[in-house]
């Protein structure tokens, strides 16, 4: 069985890392281009050794990146000169905010390697490394290798499986190409706090460092390894029985075949996918939907690891201080409209895809279970939402409360200036009446008269005063709700 296998085909391998460039996500969605510029701009001024920085529209068209770079915004007649290179999976915003490429010669250098390296009749090479930044603080990283080998390993036991896995992070786990993700992720972290500096700063919700406080830059999260051979097959499946020893299965609906629009294979498992026979136009699509991917599954994992951070957090919210109240809300919004933002984006990019693109996307997105974390996240933000609902009516019933206080107190006050006001009026009045009488005797029966209405009316008057707050307190609460 095993000379019928490929001796020789293709690895391309991609995976997420984290990166320190931020930027304001909700403000990028009216800057993009201008802060694109700014930052190729900046970059330009560093050099890294044997390393390209591009725009992935302009990728292959240099006098058109320079046109870009010299064109005016504002200028609707320069910027209908400008010729995208590539039409897939382009909207008002590129794949990428900015990507490198490095001309290289990478090994598999972890110790493992020694493990399979029996195997091979050249010890396989990365000569092109290409990593990419997304403005939400994530990096993809992805390489094509050439695999040479002079026997195939054996299926039985998850030889072949255990193989690939050696293989795959023997790379990954490779100095030379951390050492180069690393790299080029300082430089581009710089330039985004170069051209920041000067710009009004906004601390970002969707922020990886508050959420993974641990995780360094630029070391690959994990990795993805997708064979790529050439293979004459009968059937539905390029190996038959066999081939669900080549790759881990994690589809819903099993070992299917995700290129049913087109001739050959394509099956994306977990950790370890398969192409066969696909045409090298389907490679290329193939290659730019597994990066895609691998950025929305890290987006989708931060996102749900993110809400959850903010309902643990803000379970006790009836219990926070009214400021503390406001800060929360002012977060579960701010976390609301980035999240949409992402959704947005999200879905520009997926209407854009080619029909095979698209297809790719759909069956790799249930083999990755992304749209299940996805709708996680919309159960949990829905959960966050009644949290929000609750903190304001929080803040509703302290005001109110504060309101009451108020109005008592101010009672209180009121009726104390009456009190005085109308002591002050008896005390006049009898004592005038006193004057009075000693200067008029005549008018004696009058003036005790006087005294007495005096001494029995003001009492009178002051319960006429607190009656009179009372309801007008009552009217304004009945008008206020």
């Amino acid at each position: 069985m095993p000379d019928k296998f490929p001796l020789e085909y293709k690895i391309f391998l991609t995976g997420p890392f984290n990166t320190g460039m931020k930027f304001d996500y909700s403000q990028l969605s009216v800057t993009y281009e201008q802060t694109r510029k700014k930052l190729l701009k900046e970059i330009k001024k560093h050099n890294v050794e044997d390393c390209r920085f591009y725009i992935k529209k302009f990728k292959d068209s240099p006098e058109k990146l320079q046109q870009w770079l010299d064109s005016d915004l504002g200028g609707k007649q320069q910027s209908k000169k400008l010729i995208f290179s590539e039409t897939q999976g382009q909207t008002h915003r590129d794949s990428s905010i900015i990507s490198a490429l490095f001309d290289c010669e990478i090994k598999p250098e972890h110790e493992s390697f020694g493990e399979i390296k029996k195997y091979f009749a050249e010890i396989p090479l990365i000569n092109k490394l290409k990593i990419q930044f997304h403005e939400t603080g994530i990096g993809v990283f992805s390489a094509t290798i050439d695999i040479k080998l002079k026997e195939f390993p054996p299926l039985e036991n998850n030889v072949y499986k255990i193989f690939t896995k050696i293989l795959r992070d023997s790379f990954i786990l490779s100095a030379s190409l951390q050492d180069k993700i690393k790299n080029v992720e300082k430089t581009v972290n710089q330039a985004a706090k170069n051209i920041s500096q000067d710009e009004e700063k906004t601390d970002n919700i969707i922020d990886i460092d508050r959420i993974y406080p641990n995780e360094s830059y630029g070391n690959p999260l994990w990795g993805h390894a997708v064979a790529i051979m050439q293979h004459d097959y009968e059937g539905n499946l390029p190996f038959g029985e066999n081939t669900k020893d080549l790759l881990y299965v994690s589809h819903p609906d099993g070992l299917i075949d995700m290129n049913n629009l087109s001739a050959g294979f394509v099956h994306i498992g977990w950790g370890i996918s398969l192409a066969v026979n696909i045409l090298p136009n389907e490679i290329l699509a193939l290659q730019s939907t597994m990066e895609q991917l691998e950025f929305y599954w890290r987006s989708a994992q931060i996102l749900n690891d993110l809400i959850m951070k903010y309902l643990e957090k803000y379970s006790q919210v009836k219990k926070f201080s009214l400021k503390k109240i406001k800060q929360s809300l002012n977060e579960i919004e701010k976390l609301t409209i980035e999240s949409e933002l992402f959704y947005s984006y999200h879905m520009d990019y997926l209407k854009m895809l080619s029909p095979l693109s698209h297809f790719f996307y759909q069956e790799t997105a249930k083999s990755w279970r992304i749209n299940q974390m996805l709708e996680y996240f919309d159960s949990k933000r829905d959960a966050l939402s009644k949290l929000h609902e609750q903190g304001e009516a929080r803040i509703k019933e302290n005001i109110e409360s504060k309101r009451d206080k108020m109005s008592n107190r101010l009672n209180v006050l009121l009726s104390i200036l009456a009190l005085l006001t109308l002591f002050s009026w008896a005390t006049d009045s009898l004592g005038f009446l006193d004057a009075t009488l000693s200067l008029l005797p005549s008018l004696k029966n009058y003036l005790i008269g006087g005294k007495f209405f005096v001494i029995v009316s003001t009492p009178l008057i002051v319960v006429g005063i607190f009656y009179l707050f009372f309801k007008l307190t009552r009217s304004m609460k009945e008008i206020e709700e």
